[in-house]
Order: structure tokens, then sequence, then C-alpha cells
């Protein structure tokens, strides 16, 4: 998928097997992670656009190394 200015679209993902559930990410950028209330995963919310500063700063503070950029 490509987004209108032809580029394709970056999302964070996060890989569950590889989180140790500290909420770095969560602290960092609640507005982008979040911990589901019935499965208790932390899981990033599901956006338009995600600012790629941001991420890059949860992908380097991450201490389970959990957290890649997808292209979708």
């Amino acid at each position: 998928m490509e987004t209108k200015k032809g580029r394709v679209k970056k999302i964070p993902f996060l890989d569950r097997s590889g989180c140790t559930g500290c909420e770095s990410c969560i602290s960092l950028y609640p507005q982008i992670f979040l911990r589901n209330k019935e499965t208790g995963c932390i899981e990033v919310a599901d956006l338009t656009d995600y600012p790629e500063t941001a991420i890059q700063e949860v992908i380097a503070f991450c201490p389970g190394d959990c957290i890649t950029w997808q292209e979708s």
C-alpha cells in the first residue's frame, strides 16, 4: 500500500514474544502504545499515521528490542 505521496506506509510492529511488559513505550507515548485490558498485552494503537521520531525514540528505549517498523 502506498501513501498519497507515493511512499510505502510504515507502521510500528511490536513482537510480543520479546516484550518484557516494562511499559516504557506506554510511558513515552500512551497515544500510540497501550495495554489491552482483556489480554494484558501491550499493543500499537490503530492510527492513520505514526510519528517517525516518536517511534524511533521508543525503539531506542525498548529493553526487549521488540519494536520495529513494518511496511504495509
